[in-house]
């Protein structure tokens, strides 16, 4: 137990000096031997005292029971009752009002709690079992209590902020970080180089200002908007002072399903799919839910990775892939090669003959070629 209260900050400390010590820039990708080797090291510790305990748990209740033979289903399913259960506690009760390590605090101080318990319970009887842990009850006892009330110590004197910080400084060297929370949608921090704000969704860049190269036109986490207006700059400023502007905090699939209203254009500027949760906002079915919800001219905005130089086989199918889904859906799909490709997504197939002149000119003011790539019906 006392394991367990001392292994949980330790593994999030060393989860989150993993990018420093991995010599690893923000935004830069491991190897895959690189997250294998580094998974293996910090978390090994922790999830074979886990194990151990699991085990241990087995035979505790096993000896407490008589032996029965329903004694492991039991354990199962008590398990399984405390992740459900914790898992509700955790998303609603502590995210919101406690950082990591409050919460690995608190979970330490749980297991040591639980092991008092289970000390006070076997220092009495008959069997071997608890005849051996008889024995050694003060020894454990007292090592217990004093795991406890450091935990407590800790808990009570905010020393968890300090790791906190400390932590959060070297997950994020070169960057001053001015906020980091968690929400049930993932963690939402905003950093500081000079006078340059970044915020970043589950460690992706997805807004900066005062000078935006990345901006995001959905978001369904309430923290990021109100990251973005705790931490105003001018620009954010008039745009969400804005009166033509309506944030909407919610999914954007359910939105899209559930809007009311239909709309001449939806821009889909969303990271590349490199996530499940990324991944749902590409397939064929959100599409067809996006062109039931455009008007007659209406149209669909998305941008790619690309180069105008060569594109690598991986690019190349992801675009492809894209692709063939908007024209199981779209009548008429354009691509606006560069480096990063934009695809437009017309409602109409008149859409993109009434609007080549205006988009031919965003085309040559954006750098990009000329006219379109591509036949809509072409695979």
């Amino acid at each position: 137990m006392w394991l367990i209260s001392l292994l949980l900050p330790l593994t999030i400390y060393g989860i989150r000096c993993l990018r420093d010590i991995a010599g690893l820039s923000i935004g830069e990708g491991a190897s895959l031997l690189q997250i294998f080797v580094w998974s293996a090291m910090i978390l090994a510790p922790l999830g074979l005292v886990d194990g151990v305990l699991f085990a241990l748990a087995c035979a505790v209740h096993s000896d407490f029971s008589d032996r029965s033979s329903r004694s492991v289903g039991k354990v199962y399913f008590y398990e399984g009752l405390g992740a459900g259960a914790g898992g509700i506690i955790y998303t609603f009760l502590l995210i919101p009002f406690l950082n990591s390590f409050e919460v690995a605090m608190l979970l330490g101080m749980a297991n040591l709690i639980s092991g008092i318990l289970l000390l006070s319970l076997g220092k009495d009887g008959g069997t071997d079992g608890r005849r051996n842990l008889r024995t050694a009850f003060p020894v454990m006892a007292g090592l217990l209590w004093i795991f406890l009330i450091a935990d407590s110590a800790c808990f009570i004197l905010s020393c968890t902020c300090s790791l906190e910080k400390a932590s959060l400084d070297r997950q994020w060297a070169g960057l001053q970080i001015l906020m980091s929370r968690w929400s049930p949608y993932g963690n939402v921090t905003v950093g500081r180089r000079d006078d340059q704000l970044t915020f970043f969704s589950n460690g992706i860049p997805v807004c900066t200002t005062p000078i935006p190269n990345i901006a995001f036109a959905e978001e369904m986490d309430p923290q990021m908007i109100q990251a973005v207006r705790e931490h105003p700059t001018p620009l954010t400023l008039r745009e969400l002072e804005n009166p033509r502007v309506r944030i909407h905090t919610v999914d954007g699939r359910l939105y899209i399903k559930t809007a009311s209203r239909k709309f001449d254009a939806v821009l889909l500027n969303l990271p590349p799919p490199s996530t499940l949760e990324l991944n749902r906002f590409y397939t064929a079915e959100f599409f067809s839910a996006i062109y039931r919800s455009l008007t007659d001219g209406g149209v669909l905005a998305l941008r790619l990775p690309g180069s105008e130089t060569y594109l690598s086989r991986e690019t190349r199918d992801l675009t492809l892939s894209i692709r063939r889904s908007l024209q199981s859906v779209f009548p008429a799909v354009h691509l606006l090669p560069g480096e990063v490709h934009q695809i437009l997504a017309f409602a109409s197939a008149r859409a993109p003959r009434r609007r080549r002149k205006h988009l031919s000119s965003v085309c040559w003011r954006a750098k990009y070629p000329r006219g379109f790539s591509g036949n809509p019906k072409s695979a």
